[in-house]
């Protein structure tokens, strides 16, 4: 690149046409009068300027050839990577890959990828990760359309797309994503799960049935319906443990146990009797004695009859 130079030729006319060979790099004029350029693209740079006199320049020399050259090592742009597991609508499991990048205006990008043979990524993007300078805490994550906080896989296998919600954390607080000085590291968590199948079941004390699945998963079955009236006395006794209602216990009004003045559903518990034991042993005990005295009035009656029988012979 060639600048011609005559009377009017300003500094910033240097710097302009260092500026239009290098369009990748930032060049400025230092207040101790050093020029400056700095590369814009994140990775290794093989940036390299030489200013010099032109061969046809007849003049005094406008440069020194032996002009200070420093060159500054760059950083390797900021990058955290993780792999998670997602899990499709059936219940298969597949692994993303997640890499979170620093971009140029402090903010942070996620992008996600996948094998391909596993599934495709439609929407992998998250934009404008942003935290807290004071604190370092989360602030807000996603922009409109792609780049939100929303992921879209194609799974293989499956009819249709999958959204899945990335969870940053709470804004303002340190629950989630955070960014502090040190060694960057980030650790992933999903709430999806294998396929299961229901391997047993349990009852809580407002009567839901829950159904426990092998993958762990709790889900709601059926809830038992708890029966109250406004006279329980007035109930009449079917026997068996079984009641019917009458006018003077009044309808039968059915709800959920814990509510309405009802009580609670207890699993695995035996119903303790409401006999009065004592007063049933003494009731038996006398009911054996009063046995026992009438069976030797029989056996009397039975001796005087066989000794009347004697005399008559």
């Amino acid at each position: 690149q060639t600048l011609a130079v005559d009377g009017t030729t300003t500094v910033q006319n240097l710097l302009d046409a260092i500026s239009a060979t290098f369009p990748t790099t930032t060049v400025a004029l230092e207040p101790d009068g050093n020029i400056t350029m700095t590369e814009s693209t994140a990775g290794q740079s093989f940036t390299s300027l030489l200013i010099a006199d032109g061969a046809a320049n007849s003049g005094s020399a406008l440069f020194s050839s032996n002009l200070p050259v420093t060159s500054v090592s760059g950083v390797d742009p900021d990058i955290v990577r993780a792999t998670t597991e997602i899990y499709d609508v059936q219940g298969t499991a597949h692994h993303v890959n997640l890499e979170l990048q620093k971009m140029n205006d402090g903010s942070w990008s996620l992008t996600a990828t996948m094998d391909p043979s596993a599934g495709t990524i439609i929407d992998g993007q998250v934009d404008q990760i942003q935290f807290n300078s004071a604190t370092g805490t989360f602030q807000q994550a996603g922009t409109p359309g792609i780049g939100d906080t929303n992921l879209v896989i194609q799974f293989a296998g499956v009819g249709s797309p999958q959204a899945i919600q990335v969870n940053l954390g709470s804004p303002g607080t340190l629950s989630g994503l955070t960014s502090n000085i040190g060694v960057s590291s980030v650790s992933t968590e999903s709430d999806g799960v294998a396929n299961g199948t229901l391997v047993s079941t349990n009852v809580d004390e407002t009567g839901i049935v829950e159904g426990i699945a092998s993958n762990g998963r709790r889900f709601p079955l059926a809830q038992l319906a708890v029966a109250s009236f406004r006279n329980p006395n007035g109930l009449k006794s079917d026997g068996d443990n079984l009641y019917r209602a009458t006018s003077s216990s009044g309808a039968m009004e059915l709800g959920s146990a814990r509510s309405g003045g009802r009580g609670a559903v207890l699993v695995g518990q035996l119903e303790q009797s409401n006999v009065d034991l004592a007063v049933e042993f003494t009731r038996l005990i006398i009911a054996q004695r009063g046995f026992s005295a009438n069976a030797r009035t029989i056996t009397v009656t039975d001796e005087v009859l066989e000794e009347l029988t004697s005399l008559l012979r």
